[in-house]
Formats: C-alpha cells, structure tokens, sequence
C-alpha cells in the first residue's frame, strides 16, 4: 500500500469458526492502485479470546488498523450485516457496505425454506439429500461401490463424488442437488445391494421419486441465474459492487419471474426470491 501510494482502502471484515470451534476474525483490505489495479490483501486473523462484543470486535479491529498504520486510511468497511459490527462503523465514521453475497444467501435459504426447520417440500428434500450424501460420507465401503459402479459405465471418465450441503452457504444446496441427479442411478443401484447397505438403512436413505423430480425442477432455476450471481458478487480481482443492482433487477424482472409452466414448488420459491 505504501508503494501504491494508497490513500484511501476499504476492509472487509468477518468472524468464522474453525473445525475446532474456536472463533477468529479475519480481516482483508482492498484499494485502487495507481494503475488502477484492484488489490485485495489479508491483513490479520486474530483469534478471538473472548466473546464477541462490540467493544472486543472493535479493539481487534483498532488494534490490526493500528499495526498497519492504516487507520486514516479507511474509507468503509463491508461486512455480513451484523449489528455489533454496524455500531463499529457507525462509531469511526466508516462508510458501512453490507455484503451483497451474504444477504443473497439469506434470501435464498428462506426461499428454499432451509433458513430455519420447516416442512417445505424443499427443505424435506434438502434434509433427504443430506442424510444420503452423509452415509456416502461415513461409508468407505459405500463410497468405494460408487466410484466402481461409475467407472464400470465409464472407464476413462474419473469418478465423482457426493457433495455435502452447507448450512452457510445456499450454493452448496445446487451442488449437492446437481452430483445426486448425475449420480441417481449409481446411487440408487448401491443403496440396493443388500450386500452393502442394509434393508432398513435402504428404506431410511432412499430418496422419494418426489425428491428427485424437485431436484431436476429446481436445478435450472437455481444454476443460471442465482449460482452465477453468487460467483459475480464473490469476484475478488474485480469491482463487483456495480454490478449488484442491474444483476438484481434482472433476476427479479425476468430470471425469477413465475410462468404457468412452473411446479408449485419453483413457483413458491420464484416468489419467494421476489425480496431480493
């Protein structure tokens, strides 16, 4: 920054929490060179020994501006929407920019229905295709079948494997929607070897024909338009903030509007996106 001869940066900040359990926050910078170059960099992650006040957040934050001597520096700050954060910036006088991704996601997950327990076709599938996935996941024997079974259709094709939903990030429900419909008949022909799952397992894993039919209704709507917006939004070597408004009247106006062709499920869900 000090060769770019940076004036003015803006940080994103976030707390996450290990495979450990323990809580970090992680801090990056980004600015405009003088060749107008977007540089992003990672400034700390601290280790957060206590609980996560705003009083702490901000002395972690102060403390990390402080080591890098970029304190007057520091236009806005972008985040996940968290209010202790949100008096953070209102009490520096930081511009506050709420993360386009993250309220993305929690607009999606309510869609879907996942974003809380309920009882949605959806979110019944979501729980279906993640006990499965799951199985795969604890079961070496299982997931050895698959790879066999794959590569007996296809022997010059590497295997592929089952991908585990995500509860903190909404994309990950296409993935685990999408390898499940391009495995089906892999999977459905383990899960009836006897010799490698168990009947009462069988009848507890195997998905509904229901299942399957909503996962191929809803991969078209989920994949052009909302997993690319994801990846737009999550760009980091390109100015993405202008590109949160048109791609958002988009997806309202046209992407996600409900035709008559459509299921009452990707019905419910297209209107449900209409909170974007």
């Amino acid at each position: 920054m000090t060769r770019d001869k940076a004036t003015k940066a803006t940080i994103t900040t976030d707390i996450w929490t290990s495979l450990t359990n323990q809580a970090y926050l992680s801090v990056t910078t980004s600015y405009i060179s003088p060749e107008w170059k977007m540089r992003n960099l990672i400034l700390a992650t601290v280790l957060m020994g206590e609980r996560t006040t705003s009083d702490y957040i901000s002395q972690c934050l102060k403390k990390t501006m402080d080591e890098w001597n970029i304190s007057d520096q520091i236009l806005a700050v972008v985040h996940d929407g968290a209010s202790n954060v949100k008096e953070i910036v209102k009490s520096n006088n930081w511009q506050d920019i709420g993360c386009a991704v993250h309220k993305l996601h929690h607009v999606v997950s309510a869609a879907l229905g996942i974003d809380k327990v309920s009882n949605t076709p959806v979110s019944k599938c979501v729980a279906a295709g993640s006990r499965l996935v799951g199985h795969f996941s604890h079961s070496a024997l299982a997931t050895s079948e698959l790879a066999k079974r794959q590569k007996a259709m296809n022997a010059e094709k590497p295997p592929l494997k089952l991908i585990q939903y995500c509860k903190t990030r909404w994309n990950s429900v296409y993935d685990t929607f999408e390898r499940l419909v391009a495995l089906c008949w892999h999977v459905t022909a383990v899960l009836s070897d006897r010799s490698l799952v168990k009947l009462a397992d069988a009848k507890t894993l195997d998905m509904t024909d229901e299942h399957w039919s909503l996962m191929e209704e809803l991969l078209p709507v989920l994949q052009p338009p909302l997993q690319v917006a994801t990846a737009l939004f999550s760009a980091a070597d390109m100015l993405s903030a202008s590109t949160v408004f048109p791609t958002v009247v988009k997806l309202q106006g046209k992407v996600l509007a409900a035709t008559d062709d459509d299921s009452p499920s990707t019905r419910s869900f297209k209107v449900c996106n209409k909170h974007l």
